[in-house]
């Protein structure tokens, strides 16, 4: 089952993200389906603030 990117206008490549699990953006970059990627300013703390739910 492939997922609907066209929510996601940037990916995201910041796996250190407490949010990168359930974000399409991480989804996205990891499939290589988006071609701008941009490193959101998530941390293992907290997530970046961009978080698109991938449920």
């Amino acid at each position: 089952m492939s997922k609907d990117y066209s929510k996601v206008p940037i990916a995201c490549s910041n796996n250190e993200c407490r949010e990168a699990e359930n974000c399409l953006r991480f989804d996205a970059w990891e499939a290589k389906a988006i071609e701008r990627v941009k490193k959101f300013n998530g941390s293992k703390e907290k997530g970046c603030g961009k978080f698109i739910s991938n449920r």
